[in-house]
């Protein structure tokens, strides 16, 4: 009986035994193939960044013939004309305002054709865009553009004060019959391209990339100005703050001057209590008459406009469109308030609200902007300019011999990655006007030097540098630890 139980006893212990083992050898397996697993996936994301660099670098440029492609880098714009003769070469600056990107009436989006092609433009829509130059233009001068949208704009409306301090020397894509057609200050100018001669116009005033001033005016003379006044502003004197050296103040020319607007007539629509009510499929339209203004000029008619349920609207006025999104989409700018420059030889502004709604049209004022002292203005501005010019996507170089102290403004929008080295040495960098790239020089010869360096790039580079060093410890001590 001893006997038997023994070895009932000794064959119960090898199955346990046995058991032990085997669970045993299940663990090791099961952490052999956890170790195997992190060594597969670290060579998995070893191979995904070796082709995902592989890929980007074997990427084909997509073919340029295919009509597609075309119209998303040229828009409808001669493609000879664009990349020969209007391309600035390095040593010239200049801008080129092309109707089909800036125009009020064309919903093509063509916005990012100057981007795409090389060239100065003034329009672009992509989620880069400065947020100074957003603000200058909607809120500042209050620019208006087909879309009242962020991250986008279109030219200045064709207000010739700014298009001209911009250093816009041509226009292309606009067709004009007569003289009577061509913009004050342009002049039709052809150029020669493989495809035969090409008419487009040329700015008589084209002021280059620099403005030269040498008076101020202070920032709250600044805010308390029209935008009217703004315009004619920015050809006269420098809004700059937290200047060095001491400049006389500025007195400004009086060439702007508010028009009287005559009783307002109103059609398919009806107007009580200050609010305009538009029936369904029943376009309305205003017509407000003014006294014409003498000599040569433009009118700029400011206006807020609010629907009364705060829905997407157009207004037009006087054929240049403007789509208003509704309170709560997400591509609406908080904006009310809209100015539209008007051509000189208008006699009556007319209004069309074609979209179903109740809206409060108030705080209209219309002005006149002369153009009698633009001549004067330019000889000013163009007094010292930099010479021996370089200039390349992130450097600007040039050489300027000034006899009196002031202030160098460049149509460059101000960014802090901007570096200044004046005669070597390292300068501060103002903001004029609100968005220019402004330096201020004393009398005499200097060499002028600005680089953009991306701001915190390398605080970025060497934060990013020191991650990947540290996830690459951390993954090979836990691999360490996992074999022992």
């Amino acid at each position: 009986i001893e006997l038997k139980e023994d070895k009932s006893f000794k064959r119960k212990r090898e199955i346990r035994v046995k058991r032990k083992l085997k669970k045993m050898m299940e663990i090791e397996k099961s952490r052999e193939f956890k170790r195997k697993q992190r060594f597969q996936g670290f060579y998995i994301i070893v191979l995904i960044s070796i082709l995902s660099v592989v890929k980007v670098y074997s990427i084909k440029l997509p073919d340029v013939n295919t009509e597609v492609v075309r119209n998303l880098l040229f828009g409808n714009s001669n493609e000879k004309l664009i990349t020969g003769e209007l391309k600035p070469k390095s040593n010239e600056f200049f801008r080129v305002d092309d109707k089909d990107c800036a125009s009020h009436n064309n919903y093509r989006r063509y916005e990012n054709v100057p981007m795409n092609t090389g060239v100065y433009g003034i329009t672009a829509y992509n989620s880069m865009i400065n947020g100074d130059l957003s603000r200058w233009i909607k809120k500042d001068y209050n620019i208006s553009g087909i879309f009242n949208m962020p991250s986008y704009y279109r030219g200045f409306d064709e207000r010739y004060f700014l298009e001209t301090a911009w250093g816009v020397k041509y226009k292309i894509n606009y067709s004009f019959k007569d003289s009577n057609d061509i913009p004050f200050g342009y002049y039709v100018y052809d150029i020669d391209t493989d495809n035969g001669s090409a008419s487009v116009l040329k700015n008589k005033y084209d002021i280059g990339i620099d403005l030269w001033y040498d008076s101020v005016i202070d920032k709250e003379q600044f805010e308390r100005l029209d935008f009217a006044v703004k315009d004619a502003c920015i050809l006269q004197t420098a809004f700059a703050e937290n200047t060095k050296n001491n400049y006389h103040k500025a007195s400004l020319d009086d060439v702007t001057s508010e028009v009287a607007m005559s009783e307002w007539v109103y059609e398919n629509c009806e107007y009580t209590d200050g609010k305009i009510s538009v029936k369904e499929n029943n376009s309305a339209k205003i017509i407000i008459p003014f006294e014409k203004q003498e000599g040569h000029g433009e009118y700029l008619f400011s206006f807020n406009i609010v629907e009364e349920n705060d829905r997407a609207f157009k207004i037009i006025i006087n054929d240049k469109e403007l789509i208003k999104q509704s309170g709560d989409s997400q591509w609406a700018y908080p904006l009310d308030h809209f100015s539209f420059k008007v051509s000189g030889d208008t006699e009556a502004l007319e209004i069309s609200l074609p979209d179903q709604g109740i809206y409060a049209i108030s705080q209209q004022r219309l002005y006149f902007n002369s153009y009698n002292k633009l001549e004067e203005w330019i000889k000013a501005l163009n007094k010292y300019n930099l010479e021996n010019l370089d200039i390349r996507d992130n450097y600007i170089f040039g050489t300027i011999n000034n006899k009196e102290s002031g202030i160098l403004a460049l149509s460059v929008p101000y960014n802090d990655g901007w570096k200044c080295f004046i005669d070597g040495e390292e300068a501060d960098i103002l903001k004029v006007n609100g968005l220019f790239t402004g330096i201020e020089l004393k009398e005499g010869r200097h060499s002028v030097k600005l680089e953009f360096f991306v701001p915190l790039l390398k605080e970025g580079a060497l934060i990013s540098l020191f991650s990947i060093i540290i996830s690459i410890v951390i993954v090979f001590y836990k691999m360490h630890m996992s074999l022992k």
